[in-house]
């Protein structure tokens, strides 16, 4: 039996929902947000929001967008009472 590795499912999805789903601007605010903003995917200026592309592929004025999850870790403060043991 031949084992194969499982490979990376490549995500496209449209550049207004990666913008606004990371905080960057509002889905009806893409247009004028990629009219003053330098947005490049591939080296190439985009002002398309429905275009659909990858996460990782795309600048925004020189540097990469931020990642896609964020985990944040919070200590319980004095006081406060958890409802575990």
């Amino acid at each position: 039996m031949r084992f194969m590795k499982k490979q990376k499912k490549i995500e496209f999805r449209r550049l207004d929902a990666i913008l606004s789903n990371l905080g960057y601007c509002l889905r009806s605010e893409v247009a004028w947000f990629l009219q003053n903003n330098e947005v490049l995917i591939d080296n190439q200026r985009i002002f398309d929001p429905s275009l659909k592309c990858e996460h990782e592929k795309i600048l925004l004025n020189g540097s990469k967008l931020d990642p896609q999850k964020i985990i944040i870790l919070m200590n319980k403060p004095d006081g406060y009472i958890c409802s575990h043991d």
